[in-house]
């Protein structure tokens, strides 16, 4: 798996990691369960050489500037506004230092606008930048972590249908994750 990143500035950064049956490609970068925005839909995304967020909501997009290092860039993601958020848990991943953030969905009923609540991490912007947004009962684990001086998010999201087992095994793929960095 290959990481969404700015290739001119620093080579990809890909990860192997084991992946069970029922996993496959969403796109050239995603892996997934199934169609990206289903509420049993697990999936796993990583961004590469993150130096800032953009945040999207109903009202317009802002965009969050992180402090330095993986702390900074986790903090910024928990402060994301309407995200209901942990705060940044010391973690290794592969042996790299990092930081571990829960972003859990707003109570809402079914139906209700995307935008109006809850946060996703999910797409590549411009060079650097990441964009959250709303979607509706989606749960983010991210996984901040600082490869050689490059500020890297794995985020392994989930919608409103999956069960605890299926979140076990979703952190238990991403905790399984080797970077392969040239």
């Amino acid at each position: 798996m290959r990481a969404l990143g700015p290739i001119d500035r620093f080579p990809a950064i890909e990860v192997e990691l084991d992946i069970p049956a029922g996993w496959g490609q969403d796109d050239l970068y995603a892996l997934a369960t199934g169609s990206g925005q289903e509420d049993a839909t697990r999936r796993i995304d990583l961004f590469g050489d993150v130096r800032g967020i953009q945040v999207y909501r109903c009202s317009g997009e802002t965009r969050v500037r992180p402090g330095p290092g993986a702390l900074g860039l986790a903090t910024a993601i928990a402060s994301v506004p309407g995200a209901r958020a942990s705060a940044p848990t010391p973690v290794t991943l592969d042996g790299y230092l990092g930081y571990r953030v829960r972003l859990d969905p707003s109570p809402m009923p079914r139906g209700t606008k995307p935008c109006a609540s809850d946060v996703v991490v999910r797409e590549w912007v411009t060079p650097g930048v990441v964009r959250t947004y709303g979607l509706a009962g989606w749960t983010n684990l991210l996984w901040v972590v600082d490869v050689e001086g490059r500020p890297v998010i794995v985020n392994a999201s989930h919608g409103r249908d999956v069960t605890p087992a299926e979140e076990a095994e979703l952190v238990e793929i991403v905790e399984s994750m080797t970077f392969v960095v040239p």
